[in-house]
Formats: C-alpha cells, sequence, structure tokens
C-alpha cells in the first residue's frame, strides 16, 4: 500500500493505493472488500471502503484507489487497510497492511461558516413576518462557502403555533439540487400549511466543521382573501407609478380609477397578483392615453379569486 502525498492541507484530497490479488478457490472474488483506517480496524476511524471488482481473475493482482476526502481528519495518521466483507466483517483475518509512514494533514485556516439565503419562489421580493405565502409555499435554498457545504449537517425546520415539519437534505420535500465544490442550492416545499404564523429556520455547516451558520424567515397563512396595506407610489403621481399592496391568498386583481364626479377613466387587470406583496404599474393616463390632468381621483382595487372578493377605496393625487 502507498499513499500520495504524504503531506496535505485539510480539503486537498489523499490517494490511497493499494494492489489485490485473487487467491481463490474460486476465479471471483464475491462479497469482498477493503477498508482503510487511521489506525487499527478495531479501534480507529474508518476512512473509506472500496468494493473488491467481482470478477478478478484467479491469481490476477487488482489495483485499487482510494480518494481520501480530508475534511474535518487534521492531524497524523497511520493507515491500515483490511480485506473485508460487505458488511464491515473481517472475512480473512491477517489479511491487513499498515502504511510505512504515517500521513500528515494540516488544519485548514478556513474558520468562516458558510453564508445561506432564503427567496420565497410565490413572493415579490423580501419577506417579512407580516406577509402571507401560499398555503403550500416554495423556497429555494442557497448556500456558499470556499470549503464546501457539509450535505448531512443541513437542517430544516418549519415551525408554526400547531405543528412542525422537520427536514434534511435527503426530505423528500426537496428537489432541483445543484451541487458545485463551493455551492449548493434546492428547492423545497413543506407539505400544506394551516392558516397561521410560520417561521422556516436553514442551518448547515461547511466540510471542515465550521458552523452551523443559521438563517430563518416568517411569514403567515391565510384562507380568508384580503388586501393589506394598499399605496399608490409615489402620491401624488407626477409622471407614472404603482399600485401596491399584499394579499393573503392569490388572486385576480382589477383597478379601477374614477374622477371624483364618478366618471370611470381606467381600468388595469392583473390577472396573476400573488400571496404577499404586489405592485401594478400606471402609466399615469386614461384608458384612451391621454395624461390626466392635475386632480384628485379615486381608485377602487378589487381581488376575486373565484371563491369571494376583497376591495379597498382610496384617493389618488396627479401634480404635474
Amino acid at each position: 500500500m502507498r499513499a500520495e502525498p504524504f503531506e496535505v492541507t485539510e480539503l486537498q484530497p489523499v490517494y490511497l493505493h493499494l494492489d489485490v490479488q485473487n487467491w481463490g478457490p474460486l476465479d471471483l472474488a464475491l462479497g469482498a472488500s477493503v477498508a482503510f483506517y487511521s489506525g487499527s480496524p478495531a479501534l480507529g476511524r474508518l476512512i473509506g471502503r472500496m468494493a473488491v471488482p467481482e470478477n478478478s481473475p484467479l491469481g490476477q493482482i487488482v489495483p485499487l484507489r482510494l480518494a481520501w476526502q480530508t475534511a474535518q481528519w487534521a492531524g497524523q495518521h497511520m493507515v491500515t487497510a483490511r480485506l473485508e466483507n460487505l458488511q464491515g466483517q473481517s472475512i480473512f483475518p491477517g489479511r491487513e497492511v499498515v502504511l510505512t509512514e504515517p500521513v500528515h494533514i494540516a488544519p485548514s485556516s478556513d474558520r468562516d461558516v458558510p453564508t445561506i439565503e432564503i427567496a420565497a419562489l410565490d413572493a415579490l421580493g423580501e419577506v417579512r413576518p407580516e406577509d402571507y405565502l401560499p398555503s403550500q409555499p416554495t423556497f429555494r435554498i442557497s448556500m456558499r462557502d470556499t470549503a464546501g457545504i457539509d450535505l448531512s449537517s443541513i437542517r430544516l425546520s418549519l415551525l408554526g403555533t400547531d405543528e412542525a415539519q422537520e427536514s434534511d437534505y435527503e426530505s423528500g420535500k426537496i428537489k432541483d439540487r445543484a451541487v458545485t465544490p463551493m455551492t449548493l442550492s434546492f428547492v423545497y416545499t413543506p407539505n400544506a400549511l394551516v392558516d397561521g404564523r410560520y417561521t422556516l429556520n436553514v442551518e448547515a455547516s461547511d466540510r471542515l466543521g465550521n458552523g452551523p451558520a443559521k438563517i430563518a424567515i416568517s411569514f403567515q397563512v391565510s384562507s380568508i382573501l384580503a388586501i393589506e396595506n394598499a399605496l399608490v407610489a409615489p402620491n401624488p403621481v407626477s409622471d407614472t407609478g404603482h399600485f401596491t399592496f399584499i394579499l393573503s391568498r392569490p388572486s385576480e386583481i382589477t383597478v379601477q380609477i374614477y374622477t371624483l364626479a364618478g366618471r370611470l377613466v381606467q381600468r388595469i387587470e392583473e390577472p396573476f397578483a400573488r400571496a404577499g406583496y404586489n405592485q401594478i404599474f400606471w402609466d399615469g393616463r386614461d384608458a384612451d392615453g391621454h395624461v390626466l390632468s392635475n386632480n384628485t381621483y379615486l381608485y377602487i382595487l378589487t381581488a376575486d379569486n373565484g371563491e369571494s372578493q376583497a376591495r379597498v377605496k382610496d384617493k389618488l393625487i396627479v401634480y404635474r
């Protein structure tokens, strides 16, 4: 057995090479593997295990190579290789080999924890605690660290008043995984939520064990259609503007603008407004394309989700 190189820094790989020979009695190596340990197999730490190819001919030498991922392995290691079955049991006592000199793995100087971001795919922009999301929201989780993300350290916890959903990276609620040496992203969709307030907590460590880094996002879910915080920005309108508002549920939106005498001058429709924050552009003109004159106007914003309606009415000022 040999190792290359013998001196590395954490995260740099060490390649362990071993030649295996089938001594029979069968012309097959059935269920055999080689396990590599730091220290003795009985008391040491398992580095990794490789299966011996079953079609290894009798008497032929088969080279094996294990790439040792050295994150969290800082220290000096005398490596032992042992022939085992696939359950990790020694199948031929005494079939062990030890490196002639130890492998030195220097600790990394990296002490930074990963950065984590949560984006609600059903929302327009940042989600604040008072914002609404659908009853089955979807989140994109993004992580970054120069040492890479330890997938086994990822934890997601969605907490509400009367329920809790716990998940890890292998959960069926996670899809669209994308992994590079320094980044990780995936989409998380929890089980359907009842009305209430919720907090999604995400945490992870890097491959060196730095962490866990933690981040949280809070929101609420409602089955009752409501419009909140309806505004015109800017108000007064000097050129163009936006109608901004928060919806408790996805709906079709209609904005109607009237003169104070009650004449309809403009109607704007948005068929796919989402739960949470929305904004609808207005070019500052009437239905015929004419610029509205300086004055005070009324607007009615109506939400309709096919089951119920909600409506708000307020004034806007045009001043050019």
